[in-house]
């Protein structure tokens, strides 16, 4: 869950609020306090974060239609006729399969949800500028593909606890955590190239887990095993549960990387230039979030891939700016997206050994400069160009040379070095029109804008 960011964290906590809402409801029948709740945790998740929104809209009416349609069983309750024992009263001994209610028996679960969705369709407006084809989000590649990671581990498991679940529970909540757990462990399975759809698949890997880890639990208990058995697998979870989250919180604490001190440095020297309208161009998209947040400013930013229809022409002009495009004038292209400055954290792509570089990057090799970089072939998604891909790439074509990934920009005539510290570079863009040359001549732009 440390990957997967605070606010689809949020967006989680939201979704399991309606969910015990919704048993609450069904269990006890109309409830006040819990008709308020659900209502709120459905209404509230959309302007909390898309990827729990779209989420949400999947699993709410899957539970809906668990609850109204899966097996009722009744509870069969101690009650004891000596008032000594009153302190076991209610105590359920067993449960009978019993008739289903009415579908009008759920009008009032229905009447919550339906008011939850419509304080949630007040965020209608800005869901509309990112629906899916939006052109702002909507990257060339196929619009749905399967997975080839880890994401299968999570599906083998997954599929057969939430299987169990609903053939043995005979309460409301074993059947809808079992229902959660087959279909995000069928979600989990797939991709793609929109990035308004990918964040309902990827991120049910990170959700499903918060069914999983209770599902087991309640796996262990029914099975019947030796106690020292029963012990040593239930310390391996922990142990599992807690190494994984010592990974995961160790990559993430390296992705998550985006602003050093160094950095923070140099925007202080940015800031001292007397301009009102200046913009950074930067080499990271997370690292240009950053950078907006803490300079208040719009920040142009490189891609890993090739971007959406709405980011191509700044793309390439941005580019030419950095030196990676032939023959284009980098001070017109400068006055026109009125860049000022360059700020580069040779940090990226070096994320990890052999990670691949940005899309469109000019790489030097041993002082003579590669083909750019055209990044993941259009037509796969999370495919073969991947860092391990590059790195082999370079071995072959290049030997054992060191890939150096800003050559090209440090030997920009036209970008004036004005602050380095570490892996941070923050240059100056000079905008006069002196005609610089590009650092290459043998390759063209792919968009042929250039």
């Amino acid at each position: 869950m440390t990957v997967t960011g605070a606010l689809p964290q949020i967006g989680f906590s939201l979704i399991l609020v309606m969910i015990w809402g919704m048993v609450r409801i069904a269990d006890d029948g109309p409830n006040k306090k819990a008709f308020v709740i659900l209502a709120l945790a459905l209404g509230l998740t959309p302007w909390v974060n898309q990827t729990a929104a779209g989420l949400a809209a999947i699993l709410t009416p899957v539970i809906l239609a668990v609850i109204i349609f899966s097996k009722r069983y009744a509870p069969i309750i101690f009650v004891p006729s000596n008032p000594s024992l009153k302190h076991q009263a209610d105590i359920v001994l067993h449960r009978v399969e019993s008739s289903r209610f009415p579908i009008m028996h759920w009008r009032k679960l229905v009447l919550a949800l339906a008011a939850g969705t419509l304080l949630g369709f007040l965020a209608l407006p800005w869901y509309l500028k990112i629906a899916p084809g939006s052109d702002i989000l909507r990257y060339p590649g196929p619009w749905l593909s399967f997975t080839h990671d880890i994401a299968w581990f999570q599906f083998l498991i997954t599929i057969p606890a939430g299987i169990y679940l609903i053939k043995t529970g005979k309460v409301y909540v074993t059947n809808v955590i079992g229902s959660c757990l087959i279909v995000q462990g069928f979600l989990l399975l797939f991709l793609s190239s929109d990035e308004t759809v990918i964040n309902i698949f990827y991120r049910s890997r990170y959700m499903v887990m918060m069914f999983f880890w209770p599902a087991l639990v309640y796996i262990f208990a029914r099975i019947t095993m030796p106690q020292i058995v029963k012990a040593s697998l239930g310390i391996f979870a922990v142990v599992l549960m807690f190494s994984s989250y010592t990974w995961a919180f160790s990559r993430q604490a390296l992705y998550s990387r985006m602003v050093s001190s160094d950095t923070v440095t140099a925007l202080e020297v940015y800031e001292q230039d007397p301009r009102e309208e200046k913009i950074i161009l930067t080499n990271a998209f997370s690292m240009g979030l950053y950078i907006s947040a803490l300079t208040k400013d719009f920040t142009y930013t490189t891609h890993n891939r090739v971007p959406p229809i709405a980011f191509q022409d700044s793309d390439v002009l941005a580019r030419c700016v950095l030196g990676w495009v032939e023959a284009c004038d980098p001070a017109a292209a400068s006055r026109e997206l009125k860049i000022t400055h360059v700020l580069i954290d040779e940090f990226f792509p070096t994320l990890y050994r052999g990670f691949a570089p940005n899309y469109g990057a000019v790489v030097a090799c041993d002082d003579k400069y590669l083909e750019p970089y055209i990044a993941i072939p259009p037509s796969v998604f999370f495919g073969s160009w991947t860092g391990g891909e590059w790195h082999k790439f370079v071995t072959e074509q290049h030997g054992d040379c060191e890939p150096d990934h800003w050559k090209a920009t440090r030997s920009a005539p036209w970008l004036e070095l004005i602050y380095s510290e570490g892996t941070t570079r923050l240059y100056q863009v000079e905008s006069t029109p002196l005609n610089f040359p590009t650092v290459l001549n043998h390759f063209s732009d792919p968009f042929g804008i250039d």
